[in-house]
């Protein structure tokens, strides 16, 4: 995997991974400790979260979503990337890996993954709405929501947020297969 101009070199960058095509996209932040470890995002305790709490009332199971960071590559203490770093990473990694995974919604969760997307202005007052959006030759629907790990860390309120977040994509994706 290439690195980016403001990669910070510590540790090798976490792939995505899931299959391509899938019709969502889960994008996160950056890789945690276990991430690095394991060599795969969304694992640790917030992998755990997202696949036993989250995608269930989604109503898909982790093999069918595809999984990416903003931020391929931790950072040395693993603090959240900046928004530079993730725009700086995304512009090497996210228009080729949309143009595989073809994915119909990009769940964008965090305010550092909102930070990729114009389109998303305020986190707080767009979290859970469908917004159309494009990168690059993408174009399909953003689906903006707080970051799973975010009631790991003590904000337990988040946790209400994004159940219904997820709970009303869920009803989306399957009011959009009522209508193809």
């Amino acid at each position: 995997m290439i690195r980016c101009s403001l990669c910070p070199h510590h540790r090798a960058p976490v792939p995505s991974v899931g299959p391509k095509p899938a019709r969502v996209l889960l994008l996160g932040e950056g890789p945690s400790y276990e991430e690095d470890r394991r060599s795969e995002p969304f694992t640790g305790k917030t992998g755990l979260e997202l696949t036993s709490t989250y995608l269930p009332i989604l109503g898909l199971p982790r093999s069918e979503v595809h999984i990416f960071n903003a931020m391929a590559c931790s950072n040395k203490g693993y603090e959240n990337p900046t928004s530079e770093q993730a725009m700086s990473c995304s512009s090497v990694h996210l228009g080729p890996l949309l143009n595989e995974v073809k994915p119909e919604v990009i769940v964008v969760m965090g305010a550092v993954a909102c930070s990729l997307f114009p389109e998303i202005e305020n986190l707080n007052l767009q979290h859970g709405i469908p917004i159309p959006g494009k990168w690059g030759s993408w174009q399909g629907l953003l689906f903006p929501s707080y970051h799973p790990s975010a009631p790991l860390h003590g904000a337990t309120g988040y946790m209400i947020s994004i159940m219904a977040d997820f709970n009303y994509l869920g009803k989306l994706l399957k009011e959009l297969d009522r209508l193809l």
